[in-house]
């Protein structure tokens, strides 16, 4: 027996009467699991039936001894009959003195064994189960935990707000009745504040693409001196596909200027309480789901969510995020539609979802939700077709009793239910209710498959549910994501208008930004929502059963879809580029070339005046030692003076007719017999009088490089186009009256937009001075001077070091001032002056006291040394 093998186990003593047998029975392989691999030894009698040695193996396996069978040489023994009975072969004396085991098998019946397997499988189904309600009720507890955190939250901040409004009133009385400050004026007015921080992060990316920090970023510059909108164009890493595929774009329409990808920035009012929008402009792009880039071109990041904004983030790290997360996702160009038209102009209106912008209803809102898609929840909820046809959504049941028990305690219920989906990277979607399922766990959602891929979540992900109010929809612009749409409605044969309002019909709610399937002959064909009225999302559902509801549907081309017209323009154009890209491609040939002769030239004539010069007297024409220079055209007589320097010859060659038409970058002397070459500091000698000396051209480099990194050593030449060593390039200027007087009037232009004006209706307003509409933005009215016997006394300004100052205004406190970590207090004189700086700047509480102390209060001063120092 090898070592590591386990002795069988004994069956009990012997079965029947002498002589005994012994006897090793295993289990048949895979049979059961109940008996061990080694199986059973046991001594039984010649003529004892083998329901006896089933009976023992029952007993120490559990079951009856009619579910056991014993097998010989693949035969199924007959119980009732002993060994020899059986014709069992049974080793003789001498096998037996030897140690010779009777070998038999067992195994169990197959009702046994299923029975078996089905107990395990119920086992292990038991367990699974009782761990899947331990982690269900574990979350649970954490979500009713966080729930009872955050009303707590909630409801401190809603005292503490109310405390401030309070606060701001007196002392806004207070100060109009003292004259000190006059009323606020009732519109919005761009903080002199957030002007200062746009410009200065436009200056910190400027100042990095200069500094060569950020070689990926080509330009950033203000939209036609508009700081509230940047036009960026970066690369990315050359071996990614993302840049090979701009690269062939490039190389395809003879453009050099596409291998680049072009986004717009855009700024909010809020800015800098609340987050930019990034609109990749060109050229589009193709990805698999969930890389964050919407059809439309928006891209989407967790960092510009609202509910994630930090306002200190730098934009240089946006950019940098942003181009991680492209180039990660594997998204490459999608050259056949780039050709033709790159993505649309973003919306006119920023943050068109956002929360603000749509009432809740029924005071539901559950922050963390589990969304599965109906075809995972099949799998223990039955088949879910209908759900997956639809573009609703299914809650547990649970929510039932806390949507529609508000009728009980006498609260209306807001009809129809819909509910905003909203993703971790700030995607949204509304859906009406399909149903409340019983099974469904409390803290999952089910979405129909299409929706979770438009909004780029996998099953599983986190979302958040709100019940809103929707609008009826009063006007739809949309575009086929594909020109195979126009083909199936072709085939349809029917009207394109009435096929698309019928198909939109059959939705509960739409949201912008966002795609639907159109179902045309039995196949699904995506649209996007470019545009709604009268809001960003609306119900297409109408309580009012009385009316016939009506809609236009405004319907744009496909982006690969053209005319023949356009088809031959775009052809047209391409053509040009490639004879303008072909006529430049020689004219800098022939710069480069005259370029380089001009190098060549200058090199020889230097290196033939350095010749000369080492010569000095020794001219060739008298000495004792007569020598024949063999050129590689023609040949020179010449005498030298014994001890003459080798360079002697070197200049008799770069004088030569050869030399002046050739303009060789060097020269080589090689004495023939014995071959060797002469060095430059070696002297003319006696044995190479009436010698031959063969002279070999140098040529130049062929590297462009290497050539004028050779020129440049020898001192002769300097190239003037090239940058200086160690220098950097200058930063582009920056008009600050015209940026201010440009982005106060784009900031005024969109405060009207976002209070529901067209840009049209925007423009002209401001064109003709109306006073834009106020709106929450980040600074609130000005507040007076805090008294003078209530403010700190004056720092010491021999101690402050504003630097320092600026460096720790990142940092938490010292040891033994915790307490001014946490933001200020409503109460506190300062809380206004401190809260500005800390929204503009993004620096701690702690760091905003201690710039403001060192600027003796003053906010605009402050602001200005952190947004220049740090």
């Amino acid at each position: 027996m090898a070592e590591n093998e386990t002795e069988p186990e004994t069956l009990g003593d012997p079965i029947g009467d002498t002589p005994h047998y012994s006897v090793h029975v295993t289990p048949i392989a895979g049979g059961t699991e109940r008996a061990p691999d080694e199986g059973y030894y046991v001594n039984m009698g010649k003529t004892v039936p083998l329901e006896k040695l089933q009976e023992r193996i029952g007993e120490k396996l559990g079951v009856a001894a009619s579910k056991v069978m014993i097998v010989y040489e693949a035969r199924v023994l007959e119980a009732s009959k002993d060994l020899a009975a059986n014709t069992v072969v049974l080793p003789g004396p001498a096998a037996r003195r030897r140690g010779v085991k009777l070998a038999l098998n067992f195994d169990l019946t197959v009702d046994q064994t299923m029975k078996e397997h089905a107990e395990m499988e119920e086992a292990a189904r038991a367990e699974e189960e009782a761990k899947i309600r331990a982690a269900l009720e574990e979350q649970t507890r954490l979500r009713e935990e966080r729930e009872r955190l955050q009303k707590e939250e909630a409801q401190r901040l809603q005292e503490r707000l109310e405390q401030e409004r309070q606060r701001a009133a007196e002392l806004a009385a207070a100060a109009e009745a003292a004259g000190l400050r006059p009323p606020p004026a009732a519109g919005a007015v761009m903080p002199k504040l957030a002007f200062r921080r746009l410009c200065e992060e436009l200056r910190r990316v400027q100042r990095g693409v200069a500094k060569g920090e950020l070689p990926w970023l080509l330009r950033c510059e203000p939209t036609d001196d508009n700081l509230m909108c940047w036009e960026v164009d970066m690369t990315f890493n050359e071996e990614s596909p993302l840049q090979q595929s701009l690269n062939k774009l490039a190389t395809d329409t003879f453009d050099d200027t596409k291998n680049r990808l072009t986004m717009q920035v855009r700024f909010p009012p809020e800015y800098p309480a609340s987050p930019p929008e990034v609109w990749i402009q060109k050229p589009r792009l193709k990805f698999e789901k969930g890389v964050g880039v919407t059809f439309g071109g928006k891209a989407c990041s967790p960092m510009l969510i609202a509910s994630n904004w930090q306002n200190g983030i730098s934009m240089q790290v946006i950019l940098d995020e942003l181009r991680a997360k492209l180039t990660e996702s594997g998204a490459e160009v999608d050259i056949r539609v780039s050709k033709k038209q790159d993505y649309p102009t973003a919306p006119p209106m920023l943050a068109r979802l956002a929360t603000s912008r749509f009432e809740g209803a029924n005071d539901f809102e559950v922050p963390h939700m589990i969304a599965i898609s109906g075809v995972q929840a099949a799998a223990f909820l039955g088949d879910q077709t209908r759900l997956e046809q639809s573009d609703k959504i299914a809650l547990p049941f649970e929510f039932a009793d806390r949507i529609y028990g508000r009728a009980a305690h006498g609260q209306e219920v807001d009809f129809p239910l819909i509910f905003e989906v909203k993703t971790r990277l700030g995607r949204k979607a509304h859906c009406a209710i399909f149903e409340f399922v019983a099974g469904l766990p409390s803290d999952h959602c089910m979405l129909p498959q299409w929706v979770m891929d438009d909004l780029f979540i996998e099953e599983r992900d986190p979302v958040r549910i709100r019940g809103v109010k929707l609008p009826l929809c009063t006007y739809v612009k949309i575009q086929p994501h594909t020109l195979e749409f126009y083909d199936a409605v072709q085939e349809a044969g029917g009207n394109v208008q009435a096929l698309l309002l019928a198909s939109i019909k059959r939705f509960s709610a739409l949201t912008v930004e966002t795609a639907i399937p159109i179902d045309i002959n039995g196949r699904a064909f995506s649209v996007q929502i470019l545009d709604l009225k009268p809001a960003g999302a609306v119900r297409v559902i109408d309580t009012d059963v009385t009316r016939e509801f009506e809609f236009p549907v405004e319907f744009v081309a496909a982006p690969d879809l053209d005319d023949e017209a356009t088809r031959l323009e775009r052809q047209k154009e391409m053509i040009e580029r490639f004879h303008a890209q072909q006529a430049e491609q020689e004219a800098a040939k022939r710069s480069h070339e005259g370029k380089r002769e001009e190098i060549l030239a200058k090199h020889f004539e230097a290196a033939r005046d350095r010749a000369v010069a080492a010569a000095g007297a020794d001219t060739g024409a008298e000495g004792d030692i007569e020598v024949m220079l063999r050129l590689p055209k023609g040949q020179l007589k010449c005498k030298f003076r014994e001890g003459a320097p080798v360079t002697a010859m070197v200049a008799m060659v770069l004088q030569s007719d050869w030399a002046k038409s050739a303009k060789p970058w060097g020269v080589k002397l090689i004495v023939n017999f014995p071959k060797r070459e002469l060095l430059a500091n070696e002297t003319i000698s006696k044995d190479m009088h009436r010698g031959a000396i063969s002279v070999v051209e140098v040529g130049a480099p062929e590297d462009e490089q290497k050539l004028f990194e050779a020129a440049g050593k020898e001192g002769v030449l300097v190239d003037s186009d090239a940058p200086a060593a160690g220098g950097e390039n200058e930063l582009p200027p920056l008009d600050e009256e015209a940026l201010e007087r440009q982005t106060r009037r784009a900031f005024e232009v969109q405060c009207f937009i976002q209070a529901g004006d067209s840009p049209e209706e925007a423009l002209r307003r401001v064109e003709a001075g109306e006073q834009a509409p106020s709106i929450d933005a980040m600074n609130a009215p000005a507040r007076p001077p805090p008294v003078p016997a209530a403010r700190a006394p004056a720092p010491d300004r021999q101690r402050l070091d504003p630097a320092a100052i600026v460096q720790e205004a990142f940092d938490g406190p010292p040891l033994g001032q915790e307490h001014l970590a946490r933001p200020p207090e409503p109460d506190d004189p300062h809380y206004q002056e401190i809260t500005t700086v800390m929204t503009v700047t993004g620096c701690t509480p702690w760091g905003a006291r201690q710039i403001l102390e060192a600027r003796a209060w003053n906010v605009e001063q402050a602001v200005n040394d952190l947004l220049e120092m740090h």
